[in-house]
């Protein structure tokens, strides 16, 4: 049986170097037999460098970004 596929989110909340250890935790550590994708809710305006740092961790993983200011829509974000 083929497992659904797992999506993983991350939310920035301006502390770059807690997203870089948690997108390592998250793409390193969490096991899942089926296919992980994940998703990045970005929150911060300005964090341009930021972002194009996490998308260079994931290279090569199947991933999207999405940007809002409103933390209600970041979490909804997720779930889409």
């Amino acid at each position: 049986m083929e497992l659904p596929a797992l999506t993983l989110c991350l939310t920035t909340c301006g502390r770059p170097y807690y997203s870089v250890i948690s997108l390592g935790a998250l793409l390193h550590d969490v096991r899942y037999d089926g296919q992980k994708k994940f998703h990045i809710a970005n929150g911060v305006t300005g964090n341009e460098e930021e972002i194009a740092h996490l998308e260079e961790i994931l290279i090569g993983q199947d991933y999207s970004v999405s940007y809002t200011d409103n933390l209600g829509s970041m979490i909804n974000s997720c779930a889409g």
